[in-house]
C-alpha cells in the first residue's frame, strides 16, 4: 500500500496501519474495492478505523457463493448461519414443494442461497424493520428471485389463510457478554440496526416468542432455529413449551433446534 498514504493517515489520526492496527486481508479488500482510488481508499481505512463494520463500507457481503448487497439498514449475516443454511438445503432438497418461511430475515441472504439452491418451494421472508426489508427487495429484483419479502412483526401482518410448512430463523440471541469476541468485538454489534441484534426478555427471548406464536396459530409445521453458541441449558428453557424437539449440531459450538409442531 502506498506508504505516503499510510503516514499522511497517521498524521491525520494518530494511527499507525503499517503497525497491524488493521488485519492485511481487510487493507487487500478495502483497497480492492476502490479499485486502488486512493482518495477513496483514505476513506474507506478511517471509517474501518472508526469501528465502521467491514461490510457496510465495500457495500456487500459474501456468502454461501453468493454476493449479496448490505448496507446499514440491514444486520451484517453471521458466518456460522451457514449451518442453518446448509441444513435446510438438503431439507428442502428432498421435501416436495413447500410453504417455506424465514423470520427476520434482515437483507435476505439466508433465504437468496436456500431459494438459489432449491427453487421450487413458495418463499416468504418477514422482518419488523421495513428498512432491512426495503433492502432485501432491492436485491431481489436484480437477483430475480421469487420470494415475497413482506414487513411484519411475528406473523401477524401474514395473509390469515396463510400456513407454513417450514419456518426457519436465525434470531438474534446472547447479550454483550455471549458475543464472538475475536473478530466480532461488541462495537461491531453496536454498529447495525439495535432492534436486529439484541433480543427482548432474555438471551432467548426472539426463539421463545417464534414458538409461542406458532402454538397461538395452531399451525401444523418444522421450525429449524440457530441458538449459536449459547449453553445448552439456555436453549432446554428457551425451547420448554415446544411439542418435539430434536437438536442439531453440525459444528463444534453451534446448536440448531429442529421442532415439529
Amino acid at each position: 500500500m502506498n506508504q505516503r498514504l499510510l503516514s499522511n493517515i497517521y498524521r491525520q489520526t494518530g494511527v499507525n496501519i503499517s503497525a497491524g492496527a488493521l488485519p492485511q486481508h481487510e487493507l487487500e479488500i478495502l483497497s480492492n474495492a476502490t479499485g486502488n482510488d486512493e482518495g477513496l481508499l483514505s476513506c474507506y481505512l478511517k471509517r474501518r478505523l472508526s469501528g465502521e463494520p467491514l461490510a457496510y463500507i465495500i457495500g456487500h457481503i459474501e456468502f454461501d457463493g453468493i454476493v449479496i448487497p448490505i448496507d446499514k439498514r440491514a444486520y451484517i449475516t453471521d458466518p456460522e448461519a451457514i449451518y442453518l443454511v446448509n441444513h435446510l438445503k438438503s431439507v428442502l432438497s428432498r421435501s416436495d414443494v413447500l410453504n417455506v418461511l424465514e423470520v427476520g430475515t434482515g437483507c435476505g441472504s439466508l433465504s437468496f442461497c436456500i431459494e438459489q439452491a432449491n427453487p421450487r418451494h413458495n418463499y416468504t421472508a418477514i422482518d419488523i424493520d421495513s428498512d432491512a426489508i426495503a433492502l432485501a427487495r432491492q436485491t431481489a429484483s436484480v437477483r430475480k428471485s421469487a420470494i415475497r419479502f413482506e414487513v411484519s412483526d411475528y406473523f401477524n401482518r401474514l395473509p390469515s389463510d396463510y400456513s407454513p410448512d417450514l419456518i426457519f430463523a436465525d434470531p438474534p440471541w446472547g447479550n454483550e457478554s455471549s458475543i464472538y469476541e475475536h473478530d466480532r468485538p461488541v462495537s461491531h454489534y453496536h454498529a447495525m440496526p439495535r432492534i436486529s441484534v439484541w433480543p427482548f426478555k432474555s438471551i432467548t427471548g426472539i426463539h421463545e416468542q417464534i414458538i409461542e406464536e406458532v402454538l397461538l396459530r395452531g399451525w401444523t409445521c418444522s421450525l429449524f432455529m440457530n441458538f449459536g453458541m449459547l449453553e445448552q441449558s439456555d436453549i432446554d428453557m428457551a425451547v420448554k413449551r415446544a411439542p418435539d424437539c430434536t437438536f442439531i449440531h453440525p459444528a463444534a459450538n453451534i446448536t440448531l433446534v429442529h421442532i415439529t409442531f
